[in-house]
């Protein structure tokens, strides 16, 4: 499929915010106290992943502009048990402006599921920035999905 023309997306983010940034390199062990080294798959994986969606307080605006929220966490406990090579808990939230017209009933869906997929992108690239000059080297969080409560 070629790509015919660009255009604007309704959907535009006027500021991303990182709400808080924790990750922590883990060393893994086998039974003899030998480093082991972190697993690359994130198969089997339970990534806690929080989102949040609000009006921006104030908008007066038509249509009204948003927050989106979102956290991801991958805890010690999971990283023990899949050997990841990082404890992660970061977060952000992004201000969003619909522009064009948006049918007022999609509003929230479209600023929810677009809108926490941007901020998460935001998040990988946090993640991967952080950990290159880490021990285990550069850990770039899966691609996730949002999936409207409908689906």
């Amino acid at each position: 499929m070629a790509v015919d023309h660009v255009e604007m997306s309704p959907l535009q983010l006027v500021k991303l915010a990182y709400t808080g940034i924790h990750v922590e390199p883990f060393i893994h062990r086998d039974e003899n106290e030998q480093e082991l080294p972190p697993a690359t798959e994130f198969s089997g994986v339970d990534i806690a992943c929080r989102t949040g969606i609000r009006p921006l307080p104030g908008s007066e605006d038509e249509p009204p502009e948003y927050v989106v929220e979102v956290g991801i966490n991958l805890s010690e406990d999971q990283v023990a048990a899949h050997r990841l090579p990082y404890v992660v808990d970061v977060g952000a939230w992004g201000h969003f402006r619909l522009i064009g017209d948006v049918e007022p009933g999609k509003r929230d869906s479209i600023v929810e599921v677009n809108g926490a997929s941007l901020v998460v992108g935001a998040l990988r690239e946090l993640v991967a920035d952080l950990t290159a000059r880490c021990p285990h080297g550069t850990m770039t969080l899966p691609t996730l999905r949002f999936v409207p409560a409908a689906e």
